[in-house]
């Protein structure tokens, strides 16, 4: 996502559009996250949950852990 940028291309200010575009598409609502759980705050018991939901197989999306 951010190679233009890393790179120095001579195009590199359209990475601004991009994500400007991006944004907007989420604070409409027609573009959303993959995000479908946070675990918070950071303490022991909260990287083994998500491991285990990972395990599961049944977890669709990402997890987050919160609270660092």
């Amino acid at each position: 996502m951010f190679a233009r940028v890393r790179f120095k291309t001579s195009d590199a200010a359209e990475q601004c559009h991009i994500l400007e575009r991006v944004a907007s598409l989420i604070d409409a609502g027609e573009l959303r996250g993959t995000r479908t759980g946070t675990l918070a705050p950071m303490h022991a018991a909260n990287p083994r949950e998500a491991h285990r939901r990972l395990e599961s197989g049944s977890t669709i999306g990402k997890l987050v852990l919160a609270g660092w």
